[in-house]
């Protein structure tokens, strides 16, 4: 017996995600085949978000559609769907398959889904639709304030309108309910994006800051 074999399902799901999100697709890929008989609606999650690294998009459709099912389809699954037509670039089956996955939360009294409106904000951002994504992306700072992205692309729509001051607020609001690097960090590369080269030093600075206080 090898050793990933003697993985239960649930840990090679996990080492799967964990290789994936090393840009790892092939050794993803194997540990979701390991679990697929055992739990195949994650095992096929699994391997449409590594035919989405791959961007191989009729094979990430493909395996979504298998990660939903035909019966009782779960929120999250009709949400990668979404995932996967937006990188797709189906913009309009995308903000539909939110819609489903919203629909599909009430009827299972989930109060509110992680990354449902941030997916839908910026499907909304792509189709020209910006005072509605503000909202969604709002929404998902509210439910989700650990979801640093939502900050990050509200961020850059308060700048492209000439909301400057805004998007230091909302950066300062993000680091002190993630008061971790990565969320300095991602300050520093929004704004360095942005052309503001000041104000992506100064959340270099303290993103250095942060990660010597943590290792003294």
């Amino acid at each position: 017996m090898s050793r990933t074999q003697r993985f239960s399902p649930e840990m090679a799901l996990a080492l799967g995600d964990a290789y994936l999100r090393a840009k790892q697709p092939d050794e993803a890929s194997r540990y979701a085949d390991l679990a697929m008989k055992s739990l195949p609606s994650p095992a096929h999650a699994l391997q449409a978000r590594v035919a989405l690294e791959r961007r191989d998009y009729p094979s990430a459709m493909h395996e979504a559609s298998l990660a939903i099912g035909e019966k009782n389809p779960q929120p999250a699954m009709l949400l990668l769907l979404a995932d996967v037509k937006r990188a797709a670039g189906d913009l309009h089956g995308a903000l539909a398959a939110t819609e489903s996955a919203a629909a599909r939360a009430r009827d299972l009294g989930v109060p509110a889904l992680y990354r449902l409106d941030f997916v839908r904000g910026d499907i909304l951002a792509r189709t020209d639709r910006p005072a509605e994504a503000v909202e969604a992306y709002k929404r998902e700072i509210a439910n989700f304030p650990q979801n640093t992205q939502a900050y990050a692309n509200l961020a850059i729509i308060s700048s492209l309108e000439g909301r400057r001051a805004d998007v230091g607020r909302l950066f300062e609001q993000m680091v002190a309910a993630n008061p971790h690097r990565g969320a300095y960090e991602l300050a520093a590369l929004t704004m360095e994006t942005l052309q503001e080269k000041n104000a992506a030093g100064g959340w270099g600075k303290r993103a250095a800051a942060v990660h010597q206080n943590k290792t003294e």
